[in-house]
């Protein structure tokens, strides 16, 4: 067994020893068994709430009405959460109530899917119920029990399949794709902010094209605010290779393919409750796509769009292409590290100085000179150095 499972046996030994099971479960064993990187774990045990904070004298409370109690053993920090059945879901997300149970069975019985209906015990044997691992090597994403009951139960699990297909390079099985295609009027419950989690998760995948290509054919991207009038833009988008892209260069792209003005743009990013942050930053980037779909790279493009963001413009745009084009690369970089300065903050004078050198009152005038400056200095024309500056300035016939 590896880690980070091999730093965490002593937790289920503990709790073993105080005579209760113990497993990880979900998709951590998913990911095992595929031999992918694991990140975080989960454990779910016998124990109640109560008698794990009996068992571990370091513990936060999570969502312990729903069972999760956050363990801090060896310096390590473990989610455990009670082996539990569900009640009816009133909101197509949650369940009225929770009822804590000792069987790990039935407590795999509640989840998604088979794959992540597996659990494996600290001596690295798996426990499978629904023949999870079937569907794993088979490469099938199929849900535990009848798909219908499982996606009104939560909606969200409708997204989650998909962004499976996205991250993992699965298929639904036939009846999962029909039980998503049948039921995903529902998802129009579910919180936008999940929604547009599961869609970055979607985004982030490797196999992005084949997971939008699933919100097309299942037409489940009619119900996803923003995206009912965007069927265009995400199967041209769903065409492209893209999973070099960072996230939200992604988004970028794909608001560049909606094909509306900077106002627009930002109202559809705002549509995901995005923060206006991060709002900000997508949108700008797709303004200055959009320009790199008109023009090459100049020095006064450059400057205005900022090094950084023309270097991940330039990556977008040849991802959009689909190839690499080394020189317009190369060309980009000479460009930036010609620039002589990156800002208006680089040049050697302030406001203060020319106020100070002309001898007039502050006003309207100053921020134009700067402009001034600004523009001859990054043409080559004027070396940015307060004393030069200064000549220039008191020579010129300037407001």
């Amino acid at each position: 067994m590896k880690e980070p499972f091999k730093s965490a046996i002593p937790v289920l030994e503990l709790i073993e020893r105080y005579g209760f099971k113990a497993y990880f479960v979900g998709g951590s064993v998913r990911d095992y068994i595929l031999g992918l990187p694991i990140n975080d774990i989960d454990i779910a045990s016998s124990a109640t709430p109560s008698e794990i904070k009996e068992i571990f004298p370091k513990t936060i409370d999570l969502g312990i009405e729903h069972g999760t109690v956050m363990v801090l053993h060896n310096n390590h920090s473990y989610e455990i959460t009670t082996f539990r059945s569900e009640s009816d879901y009133v909101d197509f997300r949650r369940p009225t109530s929770v009822t804590f149970i000792r069987s790990i069975e039935e407590d795999l019985a509640r989840r998604d899917f088979t794959m992540n209906a597996v659990g494996m015990n600290r001596f690295g044997e798996i426990l499978d119920p629904f023949e999870g691992i079937v569907d794993i090597e088979a490469k099938t994403i199929r849900t535990v029990g009848m798909a219908s009951e499982r996606f009104s139960e939560d909606a969200l699990r409708m997204l989650r399949g998909i962004r499976f297909v996205s991250k993992l390079g699965f298929v639904l099985e036939s009846d999962t794709y029909q039980g998503i295609k049948d039921n995903k009027h529902l998802l129009t419950h579910i919180a936008v902010e999940r929604i547009a989690a599961e869609l970055d998760k979607l985004l982030s995948g490797y196999h992005t094209s084949q997971g939008i290509q699933l919100l097309i054919d299942t037409e489940i991207y009619k119900y996803i605010p923003g995206l009912p009038d965007k069927k265009a833009a995400l199967l041209e988008l769903s065409q492209l290779q893209i999973h070099s892209l960072f996230i939200d260069e992604k988004w970028a792209l794909f608001s560049h393919l909606i094909q509306k003005g900077e106002k627009e743009i930002k109202q559809f990013l705002s549509s995901f409750r995005f923060s206006n942050k991060r709002v900000q930053q997508i949108s700008y980037m797709s303004k200055w796509l959009s320009e790199r779909f008109r023009n090459s790279w100049s020095i006064d493009s450059v400057y205005a769009c900022g090094k950084e963001t023309a270097l991940q413009v330039e990556k977008i745009y040849q991802a959009y292409q689909s190839k690499v084009d080394s020189f317009a690369v190369d060309r980009l970089q000479v460009i930036i590290d010609a620039l002589p300065i990156h800002s208006l903050a680089d040049i050697k004078v302030s406001g203060s100085d020319l106020i100070e050198w002309k001898q007039k009152k502050a006003g309207p005038w100053v921020k134009d000179v700067l402009k001034e400056i600004e523009t001859e200095i990054l043409n080559g024309r004027l070396e940015n150095d307060n004393e030069v500056i200064k000549e220039w300035v008191t020579k010129c016939s300037l407001n």
